[in-house]
């Protein structure tokens, strides 16, 4: 009987060591499983105040500023942190491209918006997206 003492505490050991070692890896599953998310809540964020800050600058820029607009533009928003870049993509003016029937004397400017955020931990990652504007002008 006195040999056998010694195994309880040998095997209780052993279980308090496994339930550890299973505690430690349920800890770490879900400690990633928040980064995980959070970094799907930053992108998600990022996106929609990139999407903001596109609205923005074609509400504020359409019209006369479009029209004349020969030489790169770089905007900065400091209210969504975003960068956007208006681009004339032609010297001049070119046919629409959506439409089915053109109006004569109408033409269109075409332009690239290029909008920019950094987010997540230390702004490391970044999105960018790229659209394509036409503003109807009258033909030269």
């Amino acid at each position: 009987m006195r040999n056998q003492q010694g195994m309880v505490l040998f095997f209780s050991l052993i279980v308090l060591l496994i339930m550890t070692v299973i505690g430690v890896a349920v800890a770490m599953n879900a400690t990633q499983s928040l980064r995980m998310s959070q970094a799907g809540s930053d992108r998600v964020k990022a996106n929609i105040a990139l999407q903001g800050a596109l609205n923005t600058v074609v509400m504020n820029n359409e019209g006369s500023t479009l029209a004349n607009l020969d030489d790169p533009q770089v905007i900065i928003d400091a209210a969504y942190n975003v960068t956007s870049t208006l681009t004339p993509l032609y010297d001049g003016d070119v046919a629409c491209a959506r439409s089915s029937r053109p109006t004569a004397g109408i033409e269109c400017r075409k332009i690239e918006l290029s909008s920019e955020i950094t987010f997540g931990r230390g702004n490391l990652a970044q999105l960018t997206r790229v659209s394509g504007l036409e503003q109807e002008v009258l033909a030269d």
